[in-house]
């Protein structure tokens, strides 16, 4: 070390130089490195959940865990296992071999899927799932909010699905997921005084109502070498619809 002191000292310009051109070598190797906004990287895992509540983590293992990590091993391209068993739930961590090609990721996934669809059949009566999931990869790019004044629920959602199709439309976008939708509900409040007035039965009025909201084939039509289903549509779609369904009258 006192040599290199002595010899960075007496070599001054030398020392300089070899302290620029290191600079400049680490400048010109920082902008010539490649580089991606967003790199495409190859997920080689799967995850595997079961569920059963209220079950003992030691009947989880020896009923659900055990045939389950032994259909993977049946999977040549299946690297390592690891599992996490709690009460009632367990997890499969799958990792598939490197040298697989990132090509044949989606067969072996596919694979993984089927086997346990097989050994679904084995499992306790009440098990949910397994389910296999591999969308690790997925990358969340934007979150779109829809809004608009003086528009109902069912508006903006028909307003979010045409946007999602349009997304779908744009190179790289694998998938769309919409959340908020509210279920759409109808309260009908009956007066059960008028239904015995006039001698029609709740019962009745709610099987009518069912009777009518249906969508029945109603056969085919030939015009003219062209073939025409129709079907009897009574489905309920609005509030008014619901005011003009008829109901029958005993007597």
């Amino acid at each position: 070390m006192d040599f290199l002191t002595r010899f960075g000292i007496e070599k001054t310009r030398l020392t300089l130089l070899v302290i620029v051109g290191t600079l400049l070598m680490g400048v010109m190797t920082y902008f010539d490195l490649p580089k991606m906004e967003n790199p495409v990287i190859t997920i080689r895992n799967a995850m595997v959940t079961a569920q059963f509540p209220g079950m003992a983590p030691e009947r989880v293992e020896d009923l659900i865990a055990v045939p389950i990590e032994r259909a993977l091993r049946e999977i040549p391209e299946v690297e390592d296992i690891n599992t996490l068993i709690s009460t009632g739930a367990m997890q499969v961590s799958v990792a598939v071999c490197d040298s697989v090609n990132k090509s044949k990721l989606e067969d072996i996934f596919s694979d993984i899927r089927n086997k346990m669809t097989d050994v679904s059949r084995l499992l306790p009566r009440g098990t949910i799932g397994p389910q296999v999931n591999t969308n690790y990869g997925d990358v969340a790019i934007a979150t779109i909010a829809v809004t608009g004044h003086g528009f109902n629920y069912a508006e903006l959602w028909d307003a979010a699905d045409d946007l999602r199709q349009q997304l779908y439309g744009i190179d790289g976008v694998s998938k769309v997921s919409m959340t908020g939708q509210q279920d759409e509900r109808i309260w009908l409040e009956i007066d059960a005084r008028k239904l015995a007035s006039v001698g029609v039965q709740l019962n009745q009025v709610i099987h009518d109502l069912q009777e009518q909201n249906v969508i029945l084939p109603a056969g085919e039509l030939d015009a003219g070498g062209t073939n025409l289903t129709l079907s009897a549509n009574g489905e309920l779609t609005d509030i008014e619809f619901i005011g003009n369904v008829l109901t029958s009258v005993q007597g």
